[in-house]
C-alpha cells in the first residue's frame, strides 16, 4: 500500500519497545512510556516541514494514528526531536 502524508503528517515507522524488564517481567501496553522513537519513511508535500525522509524522530505515541503495527501517522507538531 503506498501512503502519500497530507497536511502537515509524517508516516513513521516505530522502533520497538521493549517487551519486558531485565529480571524478566512482562511490561503491560498502558505502562509503557508514551514517548517512542521511529524512522520517517515519507512526508506531506502539501506544507514545508522541518523533518525528511529517514530521520530518526522521538514522537509522542499518544497522537498517532496506527496504519498498521509497522506504520503510523503523525502531525509533525507531535515530533518532540530529530535524532
Amino acid at each position: 500500500m503506498n501512503i502519500r502524508p497530507l497536511g502537515g503528517r509524517v508516516l513513521i515507522k516505530p522502533e520497538p519497545q521493549e517487551e519486558e524488564t531485565k529480571s524478566g517481567i512482562l511490561i503491560a501496553d498502558s505502562a509503557k512510556t508514551p514517548v517512542c522513537k521511529g524512522t520517517v519513511l515519507a512526508i506531506s508535500k502539501d506544507v514545508p516541514l522541518t523533518v525528511k525522509k529517514g530521520d530518526t524522530v522521538v514522537y509522542n505515541r499518544q497522537n498517532v494514528i496506527e496504519i498498521d503495527r509497522e506504520r503510523f501517522l503523525i502531525h509533525e507538531d507531535s515530533i518532540l526531536a530529530i535524532l
